[in-house]
């Protein structure tokens, strides 16, 4: 499979990643997968340093403190209770393309994403919804926090001030995944569970705000380890046991000869999504191998509960 390349009419886009604390320890090989898409962008939101000199990869530095009064700033709103909570953070990402609307100005989309993922070829995964669609995202029945991006328009930059609570959930010190599930309900009004759209391949909501009319592609591109049952295409279920980074196309054990967009392995970092059952020694606690083969011009890995691991290419 080769990767696919953007054309010069491509839609530029930004995918703005908050993050604080220490990098992961797999961070070469994130910044080695956007290296791979040169037709987005990626600004890196921390308070650590990102030893990388990629033109599509971008750090601003700041910390948590400043981070959060920005919002306070621009949206007028009280996060004293929050402060101090790095996790937070994902609650206030659908704000990010208002409170640094400037820092966005040159791009067509925004969005934003997570840093416990590796990227295949995004291109071939959503290069041909940009332009079309104004919400692109990669479930069907999520807005999803790992990867979702919005048309860079005013409307767009503020349509989490469709939901009348936003102010209070971000100031709550509770996690209410406002960022996903709470915003996810705008795109299923009237529907008694969106959970019905788990095992569909693709669903594409209209909604209309202040008059306009807003067009959504939520396409299931099977981006979850093993938490996630999927209905594959195929017609099996099961879950992601591995994924295959070659050169920049991704793939995995269920879909071999699939072009996948990315790899999110958040239940294998932290457990915190692991489904009933589920026993394996999360990576946070020790529990991640990382070949020290990878530290160099590696060109092919497999990442899996163990950890990260080299491959032949």
């Amino acid at each position: 499979m080769e990767q696919s390349a953007p054309t010069s009419a491509s839609p530029r886009v930004a995918v703005v990643i908050p993050y604080f604390g220490s990098a992961p320890a797999w961070m070469p090989l994130f910044l080695k997968s956007c290296a791979r898409n040169p037709g987005f962008d990626w600004i890196l939101m921390t308070d650590f340093d990102v030893p990388c000199a990629l033109p599509n990869v971008r750090r601003m530095p700041i910390e948590l403190s400043e981070f959060y009064a920005r919002f306070e700033e621009v949206l007028s709103v009280d996060l004293s209770r929050v402060r101090g909570d790095a996790y937070k953070v994902c609650e206030v990402r659908p704000m990010m393309g208002l409170v640094f609307e400037d820092m966005l100005r040159d791009y067509d989309y925004w969005g934003y994403g997570d840093l416990d993922v590796i990227y295949g070829d995004l291109a071939a995964n959503f290069g041909a919804q940009l332009g079309q669609y104004d919400v692109i995202t990669s479930h069907t029945y999520l807005l999803a926090g790992h990867f979702s991006l919005f048309r860079n328009t005013s409307t767009l930059r503020a349509l989490f001030s469709c939901l009348p609570s936003w102010r209070e959930v971000i100031a709550s010190p509770l996690h209410h995944a406002f960022d996903e599930k709470v915003m996810s309900t705008l795109f299923f009004q009237g529907m008694p569970d969106r959970q019905h759209y788990r095992y569909a391949p693709l669903y594409c909501p209209k909604i209309v705000v202040n008059g306009e009319t807003l067009h959504g592609h939520f396409c299931e591109k099977y981006t979850c380890s093993i938490n996630r049952l999927h209905l594959f295409p195929d017609g099996s279920m099961g879950r992601t046991e591995a994924w295959f980074w070659r050169d920049g196309v991704l793939s995995s054990d269920k879909m071999p000869n699939a072009s996948l967009a990315y790899a999110h392995f958040a239940t294998w970092n932290t457990a915190r999504y692991a489904h009933d059952g589920e026993r394996r020694l999360p990576w946070v606690k020790g529990g991640m191998v990382l070949d020290l083969d990878l530290h160099g011009p590696i060109k092919a890995f497999r990442i899996n509960a163990q950890g990260f691991h080299g491959l032949d290419s």
